[in-house]
């Protein structure tokens, strides 16, 4: 159709001004003036665009700015009938401004494509004088023109060009300062961050008066709130702030503030020591409260004990903290604790800033700070809440159901021994502000709590009544109500596919607005279809997600009767993987029509490039394995030959392979599980049973003596690091730590019976955190994959030892369950929100743990290893 300028700004005027625009949805802005549009990533595409050697324009606005700036170009560009693609909505708008898309997308909310020409050069004039009111973050990479209009830096495009724009914006390299205002020589980024980064640099106050300083940096226009206040904003308030707090409450020292090349710099004191959040870590090594020792237990008790005297410090200047977080306070060689980072504080005497900066820490706002009230001191008693649930238990309080006072009563008795203890915690986090204990009731408690450590320990005590305690019952219904959340709306496309966080490195099928749309066996729909399928097999109820099970079974298959998109081969996130989740949900009984030719043909070719279990050959000939059944035995036998003959190939002199480099480092290989030996060893021993030769055993037996070789003798047990030339040592995760060697000597021991390999394997385990802690419950590099191990180590050594470690990470786990409705839970994986339903990165991956844990004379096997 075709648009004058004024049959547009006509139409504007008459029609579009009256669509809804909280609908988020700019299609109908499209479909106003009858132009075609195509669906392009996150955009909306209006006519042909052309990107090699063009110049494009950029459109970059606040959130704030969105449709009053549409509402000035969009007839433009109608007008002008030059291609261009718009965001989708403004939901997607506002996550490329906050860079949540990446860095290359950052800021580019319309793009616009004119011909090379003088409509390149016409166009720009003219939108450049539509945005001049406008602000918007800068697109990292390119070049502003003027207004919000950006186009390609020829430095970093390569385009074989002429710059077109002289007469608007001459060609001009940027001037590099060697200072920052003429005082400050940055030395690293210590946090990066698209709004801002936090720097280390050198304040040189004099030519012989040289300190560490730290600069907090605002990109201009990157972040912008309700109030239309932005970045600038809140550093001049912390400027403020930190003036009015000096000599009050100890907190870094404020030298200036600055603005460089338009954007904004706080300067301030480098206080040298380490955060309350890497403080607790440091003490107690990923160990449960009541294993730390008298003198550990009382060190942290009296932090929180100062950190209660700060707070009231801060009150009585008349300011509420507002985001009471370990990671917000730091504690200095002397032990001295500094506040930081306080640019959500608020002055109840000035009532400043009006109104109060927004968001917060999940697990640490009260809800009246998430609803936006006006700010009262009764909000930092409740992140003192929060803030003792991470010393006492070492988890973030987003693990707990803070909500529900039942449940978190019963939750923290599994970490705490002190019932006053508790029920000081439970009355931080009341959920009326008014029913919030004192800061000095606050103190009073911790002071009697101190005193008892120092006096007795009821540590023995509490041990033992978690040892015994098996609460079978309890985990069956756990289990039960986790499976119900994979028929929960909120991770069900319309169509009934499950979606799951995003991740950038899985293949992607599509995308499902903030979340997205994955087939692999690590974190996507086959991992579910697997868990599922096992869950049916051995006896557990998924009636309540039969739906969504067959809906996305029947979209793997039809993935891959119509020439799938997905080319990786691997196990964890290719076609191996895939395989097995179909194998069974065959065995289960599920499912039986259209899916054996299915499974074959995901072994079909074999792809040599890599070695390792998680995306080489080792894990494709693992997942066939474990789908020999269900596979023609010729093709078995021939593509397992060809898979071990070419592992054995490739096994170097001294037994290792090479495989995944640290860094691209020369002969820094991975040793573990996921990429490195180990897991190369173990898919070795399970070929054994097919087809036991003596070149195998031989280049296992080689493989074992290397590992040995290679490792750290302490004591008389073994410790590796997770690369050839590391220093760091896992202790949780089996993808690249110890428990994943140690799974290889277990394998070994149940094949060869030799005790060395026991003798390894339990050196291995037994200096392990008895009681462990970590915020990261997956199964690939967290608490549920390390309770697998030990269930391994139980079932081949015949020791209850094991059995009962493995209980106590299914006690927590029953114990950290968040509730989702009435009838569902599920947990927070990694200290987020998000929840991610995913088998190997998920909650998936704690289902299975809790049901091997519960099969005790049924030979449950490991997910990755089912022989």
């Amino acid at each position: 159709m075709q648009h004058s300028n004024l049959t547009v700004r006509t139409k504007w005027d008459t029609e579009v001004k009256k669509i809804d625009y909280q609908t988020k949805d700019f299609r109908l802005l499209l479909e106003t003036y009858n132009l075609d549009y195509s669906f392009k990533d996150e955009y909306l595409q209006v006519g042909e665009t052309i990107e090699e050697e063009h110049w494009i324009l950029y459109i970059s606005v606040v959130i704030l700015d969105l449709i009053p700036l549409i509402e000035s170009i969009f007839p433009i560009l109608v007008a002008e009938k030059v291609p261009f693609r718009i965001v989708k909505d403004q939901e997607t708008a506002k996550k490329i401004v906050d860079g949540d898309f990446g860095v290359m997308k950052l800021g580019k909310i319309i793009c616009i494509y004119p011909e090379q020409g003088p409509q390149l050069l016409n166009i720009t004039k003219t939108l450049i004088s539509s945005t001049s009111s406008f602000r918007g973050p800068a697109i990292p990479y390119h070049r502003l023109l003027g207004g919000c209009l950006y186009t390609q830096d020829d430095r970093y495009a390569n385009l074989k060009l002429k710059w077109p724009f002289e007469e608007i914006s001459p060609y001009k390299l940027p001037n590099k300062k060697p200072l920052w205002n003429y005082r400050y020589k940055p030395l690293f980024v210590i946090k990066p961050d698209l709004k801002g980064r936090v720097i280390q640099a050198n304040y040189f106050k004099s030519l012989f008066n040289i300190k560490l300083c730290i600069i907090k940096e605002g990109i201009k226009n990157m972040w912008c709130d309700d109030s239309g206040r932005d970045i600038v904003d809140r550093l001049k308030w912390q400027y403020q702030l930190y003036k009015d707090l000096a000599g009050h409450v100890p907190t870094p020292g404020i030298f200036d503030i600055f603005e460089e090349n338009g954007n904004t710099y706080l300067t301030m004191e480098f206080i040298t020591g380490e955060s309350l959040n890497e403080k607790v870590a440091l003490i107690n090594k990923g160990s449960s409260w009541f294993e730390l020792s008298i003198e550990e237990r009382s060190l942290l008790t009296g932090y929180l004990q100062e950190i209660v005297r700060l707070v009231d410090q801060l009150h009585k200047k008349g300011y509420v903290h507002r985001d009471i977080t370990p990671a917000n306070f730091i504690i200095d060689k002397k032990g001295s604790i500094f506040l930081i980072d306080m640019e959500l504080a608020y002055s109840i005497f000035l009532d400043k800033p009006n109104p109060p900066f927004k968001l917060g820490t999940d697990g640490y706002m009260s809800p009246e700070q998430m609803a936006g009230h006006n700010p009262t001191i009764k909000e930092d008693v409740y992140a003192l809440g929060a803030l003792m649930i991470f010393i006492f238990t070492g988890l973030p309080p987003i693990k707990f159901s803070l909500r529900q006072k039942d449940e978190l009563v019963t939750s923290l008795d599994f970490f705490i021994e002190s019932r006053q203890l508790i029920n000081l915690i439970i009355n931080c986090l009341s959920n009326k502000p008014e029913n919030r204990p004192s800061l000095s009731d606050i103190s009073g408690v911790l002071r009697t709590f101190t005193l008892e450590i120092s006096a007795h320990s009821n540590s023995e005590q509490h041990k033992n009544k978690i040892e015994n305690r098996t609460d079978s019952q309890l985990i069956d219904t756990v289990i039960q109500k986790a499976i119900r959340t994979f028929s929960l709306p909120e991770i069900l496309t319309k169509e009934g596919l499950w979606t799951f966080p995003k991740e950038e490195y899985v293949p992607l099928i599509s995308q499902a607005g903030s979340r997205q749309i994955f087939i692999s066996f690590e974190n996507g729909i086959a991992g579910i279809i697997f868990l599922l399928s096992r869950a049916h097999r051995l006896g557990y109820e998924i009636e309540s997600c039969i739906s969504a099970f067959r809906t996305n079974l029947e979209f793997i298959k039809g993935q891959y009767q119509n020439n799938s998109p997905i080319t990786k081969h691997g196990l964890f996130n290719g076609s191996a993987g895939v395989a097995l989740a179909l194998n069974e949900a065959m065995i289960s009984g599920l499912e039986v029509d259209d899916i054996q030719g299915i499974i074959q043909s995901c072994f079909s070719p074999v792809q040599h490039h890599g070695i390792d279990m998680a995306t080489g050959i080792a894990g494709i000939g693992t997942a066939l394995l474990g789908c020999h059944q269900n596979l023609d035995p010729t093709f078995f036998n021939s593509q397992l030959e060809e898979i071990t003959n070419n592992i054995l190939l490739r096994q170097q002199k001294n037994g290792y392979w090479e495989n995944f480099r640290i860094n691209n480092r020369k002969k820094d290989n991975l040793i573990g599980f996921a990429n490195g030996t180990a897991g190369i060893l173990c898919f070795l021993l399970a070929s054994l049973q097919y087809h036991r030769n003596e070149q195998s055993i031989a280049s296992i037996e080689k493989g074992l003596r290397w590992l040995i070789k290679i490792a750290e003798k302490r004591n008389g047990n073994y410790l590796w690091p997770i690369s050839t030339k590391s220093k760091t040592i896992d202790n949780i995760s089996y993808a690249i730590g110890l428990p994943g060697i140690a799974l290889a000597f277990i394998k070994a021991f149940q094949f060869f019976n030799a005790s060395a390999y026991k003798t390894v394997a339990e050196n291995i385990l037994y200096p392990l955190v008895k009681y462990p802690i970590d915020k990261d419950f997956t199964q690939l590099n967290g608490l549920s994959g390390l309770g697998e191990i030990y269930l391994e180590a139980h079932h081949t050594f015949k020791s209850e030892h094991w059995r009962e470690r493995a209980n106590y990470i299914a006690q927590l786990f029953s114990r950290t369950c968040l509730l989702s409705g009435k009838t569902s839970v599920y947990w927070s994986i990694d200290a987020t929100t998000e929840y991610d339903s995913s088998l190997m990165t998920g909650c998936s991956g704690i289902i299975h743990f809790l049901i091997r844990m519960q099969m005790k004379n049924s030979n449950v096997n490991h997910p990755l290893l089912n022989y």
